[in-house]
């Protein structure tokens, strides 16, 4: 392909969030669902909308719901769900802001805020049973992230916790003794920090909540449980500042799922001889444009970033030259829910 260079506006971050809610009964039960926030959520209107990815737990039993839920939005804000649920547990049924378990009672839905972030499953210790999952929401101010920098910390603003029907905020008394921060590696988000003190809340089930990154514990009753969060991203970090120019060659890359099935189709970019770096990874961001992965460039530093359902987990980068040697790829920095980066057939993201 031609190496023209375009000066472009690339979005910093895919905002593909989750919307989430909870509830707890009388008797103590708690339930919990998320779902992709639908396309064409007005931010300042009304709107109901189906969707068909709806995963509610209640009492460690996990229904998928569907396919025809409706939920209905105000202002951007998830406010009310219509759905029913048979499985392994008693059946339920969702109106609008209540939840009803057949045979057990209803309780008040709690909703996320409209800055749902990343949502976190509870298991038991040895275990990989899910026994009730979370949410947090959050401003960031993207204008304070810095893509040089290594580690970043940033404060958040607007927090909340949503779990067992509560919202937990930073105002929620004695609950948050610091204020929960972000976590980013060369821009890219690594994961939350928070700890929670809950254990002077009434009929709440936990006594704290804590998140490092992406993983932390809860207790309840002398129980613990380990928290497991996911980011609603996969991301990956590359510096091409070293990348060999002056010569020509061919660049292919693959961007894989897990189990190795390709992600769209094999990327080919020519290089040529007077190609500068700049150009190079300027053809790179030209080659993913139009399709589910969005790019930043700073300093020829490139961040690639997609929604994780897409299943990016591997990425493999081969540049040859004419007699089939490879010229000096890229150099790794960083990455959020992907499990192998190669170039040139050499595994470079820092993991055994």
């Amino acid at each position: 392909m031609s190496l023209k260079f375009r000066p472009q506006l690339q979005s910093f971050e895919d905002r593909v969030v989750p919307a989430a809610f909870s509830f707890r009964l009388a008797d103590g039960t708690v339930g919990s669902g998320h779902f992709a926030t639908p396309a064409g959520v007005n931010p300042t209107g009304v709107g109901t909308f189906v969707i068909d990815d709806m995963t509610l737990t209640y009492a460690g039993v996990v229904y998928v719901m569907g396919p025809d839920v409706l939920v209905d939005y105000e202002d951007g804000r998830l406010v009310g769900l219509t759905a029913t649920a048979a499985g392994a547990g008693p059946d339920i049924a969702l109106n609008a802001d209540e939840a009803e378990v057949s045979g057990v009672g209803a309780a008040t839905i709690m909703f996320d805020g409209a800055a749902t972030q990343i949502t976190f499953d509870l298991t038991a210790s040895g275990s990989s049973a899910v026994v009730d999952r979370g949410a947090v929401s959050y401003d960031v101010p993207y204008h304070t992230v810095d893509p040089t920098l290594a580690n970043q910390t940033v404060t958040l603003t607007d927090f909340k916790l949503n779990i067992a029907g509560r919202n937990l905020t930073t105002s929620t008394s004695g609950v948050f003794a610091t204020a929960p921060t972000a976590l980013f590696a060369f821009g890219v988000f690594q994961g939350v920090t928070f700890a929670a003190d809950t254990s002077a809340l009434a009929d709440f089930p936990y006594t704290s909540l804590s998140l490092n990154g992406l993983t932390g514990a809860a207790q309840s009753a002398g129980q613990t449980f380990n928290v497991n969060a996911a980011a609603s991203t996969s991301a990956l970090t590359l510096d091409f500042s070293q990348v060999t120019i002056g010569e020509a060659y061919i660049i292919t890359i693959d961007m894989k799922k897990d189990d190795g099935t390709l992600i769209g189709e094999t990327l080919t970019i020519t290089v040529g001889a007077t190609a500068t770096r700049a150009q190079l990874v300027q053809a790179i961001v030209d080659t993913l444009e139009g399709t589910d992965f969005k790019t930043k460039v700073v300093d020829n530093v490139l961040t690639i970033t997609t929604p994780s359902k897409t299943g990016f987990r591997r990425f493999e980068y081969v540049a040859t030259r004419a007699n089939g040697t490879h010229p000096d790829g890229p150099t790794f920095k960083t990455k959020t829910q992907m499990n192998s980066v190669k170039v040139n057939g050499v595994r470079v993201d820092r993991i055994d």
